[in-house]
């Protein structure tokens, strides 16, 4: 009938021709599954080499919210970090699972448990070991590091969350 809406909110016409990939969906779905494409995936491994970060599923679930959070922040205009990667859709694991496994520029590895890592075919693993007991830095370092943080923390100073910290 002529004047009722349809349930749920939806965008003006003029609205949602304005409106990012990303901000489509959250409205469409409210905060239920980021959609990304194979380009976006091979862009988070991307990236997680070049941070010398091996792409294990759970890195690449967070890398891709945080692109898309830095995407979202340019359709909108604001600074990067005004728009946090907690607040967008979540990647569903399984499907980012599937996707990994049909890039043909990426093979997929187990790792311990249900937890698996992705690489790129034609690059070397240069990864740094996070878990590794080797320690290149002096131990006067990490003393006069935390000694730097206690005195921030001290002085009523917060370190920012965020990036695997």
């Amino acid at each position: 009938p002529v004047g009722l809406k349809p349930f749920g909110h939806r965008p003006s016409l003029a609205r949602a021709r304005r409106m990012s990939a990303a901000e489509k969906t959250t409205a469409r779905k409210g905060k239920g599954n980021m959609r990304f494409s194979h380009a976006d995936v091979l862009r988070a491994v991307r990236s997680l080499y070049a941070d010398e970060l091996k792409p294990s599923g759970r890195l690449l679930m967070r890398r891709l919210r945080e692109q898309r959070a830095r995407y979202v922040a340019q359709a909108r205009q604001v600074p990067g970090d005004a728009v946090d990667p907690e607040d967008l859709a979540r990647v569903d694991p399984k499907r980012l699972y599937k996707v990994c496994g049909r890039v043909r520029q990426l093979m997929v590895f187990p790792e311990e448990g249900r937890e698996y890592s992705v690489r790129l075919a034609t690059e070397p693993d240069t990864f740094v070991d996070t878990r590794g007991a080797d320690d290149e830095y002096p131990p006067r370092l990490w003393t006069d590091l935390a000694a730097y943080f206690d005195a921030l923390a001290g002085a009523g100073l917060r370190l920012p969350g965020g990036r695997y910290a």
